[in-house]
């Protein structure tokens, strides 16, 4: 049995632990791209400016930001919009569509939710070929105080002046 996207999405948060209410600097607002607390750039990414608005399409409980279809995030972009998401990076040998599974009850089969794992050049030429530009991927380091190794794919891409047609 499978779920729809969304509620295998809103299944997820209840399997992670909750944000916490402050952070390292003692902030009770911030923005992590990486698994790792207080670790990696926060919402400079964005580039907001007062007023601007942003939409988070991550799963959990809305501290992260994830990825959606390219055409449907251009399209509702305005011209000079960012496009930021981030996850871990693939792992060698294993791209495009992947399966994840996302734990439920212990009497319930896991929900099964897709996600495309790309090399960051690829993706660098996947958002191109669908008109963004200013287009960067890259794996940013582990934090260093954690025994971790895994790092963080960090994907950011601006969209052009003009629309595109799909």
């Amino acid at each position: 049995m499978s779920d729809t996207r969304s509620a295998a999405w809103d299944e997820y948060p209840r399997s992670k632990p909750q944000r916490r209410p402050t952070n390292a600097r003692g902030d009770t607002t911030w923005f992590n791209w990486t698994q790792y607390a207080d670790h990696g750039p926060g919402a400079e990414v964005l580039n907001l400016k007062a007023g601007d608005s942003v939409l988070d399409l991550g799963c959990g409980s809305g501290g992260n930001a994830a990825h959606s279809l390219l055409p449907v995030a251009h399209a509702n972009l305005k011209p000079g919009g960012v496009l930021a998401f981030s996850q871990r990076p693939p792992v060698e040998g294993c791209y495009g569509c992947q399966a994840s599974y996302i734990p439920r009850g212990p009497d319930e089969d896991p929900a099964i939710v897709k996600r495309w794992d790309y090399a960051p050049e690829i993706w660098c030429s996947l958002l191109k070929e669908y008109g963004f530009w200013e287009v960067t991927a890259k794996v940013l380091a582990a934090c260093e105080h954690d025994r971790r190794t895994t790092g963080t794919l960090l994907v950011r891409a601006v969209r052009g002046d003009q629309p595109q047609l799909f």
